[in-house]
């Protein structure tokens, strides 16, 4: 089975203190659909910005899966803050952007 060079990719990232406030289906809508299954977290994105820096989003040890339209704060990791900072702004971008 061949792995996601994407997911791959993530390994290694982390939370350097950068969250984003939206809602499970806001963030659906400009990111995909989530990866699940993971320890800790119901619901995780990998993708990367513009420049090809790979982000992760995801709701770290929340006790149950956020409801689809409440507004919760998602953890951004990176391999590096800068990295966590690009994905912020593209994210809160996107949001205003198309979700608004």
């Amino acid at each position: 089975m061949e792995k996601n060079p994407l997911l791959a990719a993530a390994n290694g990232t982390g939370f350097h203190n950068l969250t984003v406030k939206a809602s499970f289906n806001d963030l659906s809508l400009i990111l995909g659909e989530p990866e699940t299954g993971f320890d800790k977290v119901h619901y995780r994105w990998t993708r990367m910005t513009l420049d090809g820096e790979v982000f992760t989003v995801y709701d770290f040890r929340m006790p149950f899966p956020p409801s689809p339209d409440t507004v919760i704060e998602w953890h951004i990791g990176g391999h590096n803050l800068s990295a966590t900072e690009k994905a912020q702004r593209l994210i809160l971008s996107d949001l205003e952007r198309y979700c608004k």
